[in-house]
């Protein structure tokens, strides 16, 4: 335990405290008043507190074999596997009933106030969006990664790209970020540029983003979509961890042992109506969160559009 807490120490100095903040308002206004609003960052303070005995008591609680998938991936022959578990795990029995997860929903966020962190003197602004998702076992989960794709990951067709093409791309960046869990799912896009072009760096993201909903993928986009995501797939698959992490998906999210067949046959089905109709479903107005971090004496100018809540320095 001491170690733990020292090796957070360590790492605490290493990563911008405003930027772990930020995402923590983040996470808390996409899901307020629900338990994904809850941070899952380790932090000193928490860590501090944390005895030997919590430890165990987690492990007790979660970590059952009834609440648990073994996954082996290489050429290992499976007398030798077996071997191996029951002299690692021959003594692990079931004890009760895992704690039951609860019902997957989507958090709906009732205001449209951007909170703002002041950062005294900083040069750059930081613009984190967030939207709720729907968990890993939805139907939808093809579309909100081509969907994603769409946004940011083909190149210069990407709508937010072209969004910001006349702006100098060394001075902005720009990187978005899907995760799926069974109940706290989300999509994050992250900005960091200028100040002097926080308000039209805002209203042409959110533009972009509004684009998907009355814009559908052309051909060629769609294209690269599927060639994007096939792609990533086989990256996936060339690799041990890849490929350990998707037969993990399968186990943990019952998506049954089909999900590792071709990709090809699946994406087939992939449409542009069926992107559109998850941008219309996920990605409305009404359930945009954002958070800006910057220079309060510079922002209160770049946010005039918008109401803001101050949330004090980091």
């Amino acid at each position: 335990m001491a170690e733990a807490k020292k090796d957070l120490a360590a790492r605490a100095t290493d990563s911008p405290a405003f930027v772990e903040r930020a995402r923590q308002e983040l996470i808390k206004l996409m899901f307020r008043g629900d338990a994904c609003g809850r941070s899952q960052q380790k932090d000193l303070a928490s860590m501090t507190r944390l005895m030997v005995p919590d430890v165990e008591d987690f492990l007790r609680a979660h970590y059952r074999p009834n609440n648990a998938e073994l996954i082996v991936v290489g050429a290992i022959p499976l007398t030798q596997i077996a071997d191996v578990v029951r002299e690692k795990f021959g003594s692990w029995v079931k004890v009760g009933e895992p704690p039951t997860r609860s019902d997957s929903r989507l958090a709906r966020i009732s205001d449209s106030i951007v909170r703002v962190i002041d950062r005294p003197n900083a040069e750059r602004a930081l613009i984190l969006l967030g939207y709720p998702l729907p968990a890993r076992q939805s139907p939808d989960y093809q579309s909100l990664n081509a969907l994603v794709a769409l946004l940011e990951d083909i190149g210069h067709a990407s709508r937010l790209q072209r969004a910001l093409a006349d702006f100098d791309r060394r001075q902005i960046s720009f990187k978005g970020e899907l995760s799926f869990g069974f109940d706290c799912s989300s999509l994050q896009i992250q900005i960091e540029g200028p100040l002097s072009s926080l308000n039209a760096t805002i209203h042409r993201v959110l533009d972009a983003i509004q684009g998907t909903k009355t814009q559908p993928a052309t051909g060629e986009e769609l294209s690269l979509i599927k060639s994007h995501l096939l792609e990533e797939r086989e990256q996936q698959i060339r690799s041990d961890e890849g490929l350990a992490n998707l037969v993990t998906e399968v186990e943990l999210f019952g998506l049954g042992r089909d999900y590792l067949s071709d990709l090809s046959p699946r994406l087939e089905l992939l449409t542009s109506e069926k992107i559109q109709e998850a941008s219309k479903t996920y990605l409305s107005a009404s359930r945009l969160a954002m958070v800006v971090a910057g220079a309060r004496d510079r922002i209160d100018p770049e946010l005039k559009d918008f109401e803001v809540q101050y949330l004090g320095s980091p």
